[in-house]
């Protein structure tokens, strides 16, 4: 994890420095150690649900959005395309317009079939909706999300989905992972497809692979956007300083600040011990929680979960920790691992934009359960500011290019590098 990172903000200092940005060097800082030892009952506090990121699903339980695809593409049926990436309004409207197409066709699909990189190719050249989401969702969850039930469970995680109109005028859906490409027959109907083609007009977009200019550059599925909009600074903020934010929190944590009993450790962070645990919030902004006594050798095996629900579950408590503040960013899911411990860890993410927040402290917040118990969050309680001052930046098309000759076939994407400054500034990285 750290190499990666390393890696990550080598690449990012390489580009910047070429493209002669706004961007200061990156200090090496070693990543927090995890939350003590620990045990709770749990936290599924239901709270407010908001209208863009909850709802209702088919079975009639309440869901919560704990993502939303940051690379987007409407393609037309002559090999045009419609893309969306790095802007709130127009991932937004694309979303909005295309969520329940999409959901219609995965809650329809049948069994998966393998196919190959060819066919998959070939699906992207169809008249269709394209969703990249970086980072591979559960499918079962995500037709939960789209508000669908689903006639085939399918248990598989993807992160790139396309959804075409065949040619015998049906839809299919094809989505990719790290082990390979798959493709699923649905039930869904073609009309809505074709009029969203009509309501999406072309922005030049493409995929790297369909480029002889870009395509050995970087990542063959990358979308370029020829003209993306303007990007701009950010102020960012240590959060939990608010005194409402920070009340809010230990209020849901059942941590009393006043009554309660409390302690400075010598590096400043404060410590409040509650009934059932202990909550630290460092100088930084890192805020976290553990509960009481939880010995790690009694944790269940983690492969009985219900993925779903704690996704949702931790999502639903790391949002409503930080809902005091409202600021630029979003809260979205970046993964999910099963622990050396027998537990579950849940990860999260900033992004701006579509852009993610890169931060040398780690992931922006970690839930752990055992089972289905929350056991201890770890969160840096950062908020984001969108400033009046443009950023300075390559096009996307300059920035591949010089890519590629840091590293062929690398990822390449736009960061925004949170080293604590006051202003922090956006910029391409190589992965």
């Amino acid at each position: 994890m750290k190499r990666k990172l390393q890696e990550l903000l080598k690449s990012l200092l390489i580009v910047a420095l070429a493209a002669n940005a706004l961007f200061l060097a990156y200090k090496s800082e070693v990543f927090s150690e995890f939350l003590s030892e620990s045990k709770l009952a749990g936290y599924f506090k239901k709270g407010e649900l908001s209208s863009s990121q909850s709802g209702i699903s088919a079975d009639g339980n309440d869901y919560k959005v704990a993502a939303r695809p940051i690379v987007m593409a409407v393609m037309g049926d002559v090999g045009t395309r419609y893309a969306a990436k790095y802007d709130d309004g127009q991932l937004s409207s694309l979303y909005e317009r295309t969520a329940n197409i999409v959901g219609e066709a995965l809650g329809s699909a049948r069994l998966p079939q393998s196919c190959s990189e060819n066919e998959w190719r070939n699906a992207l050249a169809r008249p269709g909706i394209y969703w990249d989401y970086k980072v591979e969702m559960p499918i079962s969850i995500l037709i939960r999300w789209l508000g669908m039930s689903t006639i085939n469970e399918n248990d598989d995680y993807a992160d790139r989905f396309v959804t075409v109109i065949n040619e015998q005028n049906g839809v299919d859906v094809y989505y990719a992972n790290s082990e390979g490409y798959y493709k699923c027959d649905t039930a869904a109907a073609a009309d809505s497809i074709g009029v969203v083609m009509q309501e999406f007009l072309p922005n030049g977009a493409y995929f790297a692979f369909e480029s002889e200019e870009v395509k050995d550059m970087v990542e063959p599925y990358t979308i370029i956007v020829p003209e993306l909009a303007d990007k701009y600074l950010v102020e960012s903020v240590n959060i939990i300083e608010n005194k409402r934010v920070k009340e809010q929190a230990a209020e849901m944590l059942g941590i009393s600040l006043l009554g309660g009993t409390s302690y400075s450790e010598k590096n400043g962070t404060m410590v409040y011990v509650g009934v059932n645990g202990i909550m630290r919030v460092s100088a930084d902004g890192r805020l976290s929680y553990s509960v009481s006594d939880y010995d790690y050798a009694d944790a269940k095996d983690a492969s009985a979960i219900d993925e779903g629900k704690v996704i949702e579950d931790a999502y639903r408590l790391v949002t409503d920790l930080r809902s005091a503040y409202t600021g630029a960013e979003d809260v979205y899911f970046s993964g999910i691992e099963k622990t050396e411990n027998g537990v579950t860890a849940v990860n999260f993410g900033y992004y701006i934009g579509g852009a993610a927040v890169v931060q040398n402290r780690g992931k922006a917040a970690t839930v752990v359960y055992d089972n289905e118990r929350m056991i201890s969050i770890d969160i840096w309680m950062r908020g984001y500011t969108l400033t009046d001052e443009k950023a300075t930046m390559l096009p996307e098309l300059q920035a591949a290019a010089i890519a590629g000759g840091l590293e062929n076939d690398g990822s390449l994407s736009l960061v925004y590098y949170d080293d604590g400054s006051e202003t922090i500034a956006p910029a391409w990285v190589v992965e």
